[in-house]
């Protein structure tokens, strides 16, 4: 199914733009979209699979409520992580995010601190549909409570479980360590 190059305003009693339901592979890009003051512009429900959301105008924007992604391996929308072990945002800094966009290719991004390295200690999850095919390896950096840079290795398994397995031999506090530029290609779910 594909929804493009519509103007999608609500009527008066309807809280949703577009509604994917048991769908697998679906398009919604090039529409513009007037979200209601309830409700969201399109909404994709747990029985679906790999909707891809596009580009599309919202208005008003800045809502929070341009998408609400219920289903497995949606691409094109950016959602937060949600932090293990001790580990938290950085006040003042990017969250912790990932995204799958619509090539396929998961990106993480943000920074997160707080957390002491230990190898293996569990940074977040990646849902299904997120997740590489085979165990990956990333190099970043962090920043020591002790006000030194070093080089911090991130493994993330096909179970989707991002951990922190290495940081220069250092085993002091972290208070930043870098996601951004973590990509890979992860898998349509079947």
């Amino acid at each position: 199914a594909e929804v493009t190059g519509n103007a999608i305003l609500h009527a008066p009693n309807c809280t949703t733009g577009v509604f994917l339901g048991n769908t697998d592979g679906a398009l919604v890009e090039n529409n513009i979209f007037g979200i209601a003051a309830t409700g969201y512009a399109i909404v994709v429900s747990p029985d679906a699979k790999n909707a891809r959301i596009g580009f599309n105008t919202y208005q008003p924007t800045g809502t929070g409520r341009e998408v609400q992604d219920l289903a497995v391996g949606t691409k094109g929308v950016l959602k937060n992580a949600t932090l293990l072990s001790g580990w938290s945002n950085v006040d003042g800094l990017e969250q912790a995010r990932f995204i799958k966009g619509l090539d396929g290719v998961v990106r993480l991004s943000g920074i997160i601190g707080g957390g002491t390295v230990t190898f293996g200690t569990e940074l977040f999850a990646l849902p299904g549909g997120f997740r590489p095919k085979n165990r990956q390896f990333f190099s970043t950096y962090g920043f020591t409570s002790g006000g030194a840079y070093v080089t911090a290795v991130i493994r993330i398994d096909a179970d989707g479980i991002v951990r922190i397995i290495n940081s220069s031999g250092v085993a002091a506090a972290l208070v930043e360590l870098g996601l951004c530029g973590i990509s890979f290609l992860a898998p349509d779910v079947v």
